[in-house]
């Protein structure tokens, strides 16, 4: 399955957003984080792939990630990146739909940059 299948699957990103926000960011410093969620075959399957690329998360400047779940069949993983470009660079080549593909993904990826942080 190649990235395009995985975002015909029903994957949402807003690249209008995501430029918008990389042109504020990057006169930033901070890190960035990101939500991406999808659908899997099992969750099991998802969480041992998951943790298999640390090198990948490495180079896209990733710090820390978060692993979650939904129901059977729907994962999150919330991470923290202080590359932004390296990060979206290398979550769109096509070797990451590879290995999301070989982690059970199965669609309904989506993308969320988190640009707004509200404290009550």
């Amino acid at each position: 399955m190649n990235f395009k299948a995985l975002l015909t699957a029903g994957a949402v990103l807003a690249m209008g957003s995501l430029n918008a926000f990389a042109d504020h960011h990057a006169a930033a410093s901070e890190s960035t984080m990101i939500v991406v969620t999808a659908e899997v075959e099992s969750i099991d399957r998802w969480r041992e792939g998951f943790k298999t690329h640390g090198d990948l998360f490495q180079q896209q400047g990733v710090t820390v990630a978060y692993m979650g779940t939904s129901g059977d069949d729907k994962v999150v993983a919330v991470v923290k990146t202080d590359d932004f470009d390296a990060f979206m660079r290398i979550f769109n080549d096509p070797l990451t739909a590879e290995a999301m593909a070989n982690d059970g993904i199965t669609g309904g990826v989506a993308l969320y940059v988190m640009d707004e942080v509200f404290v009550p």
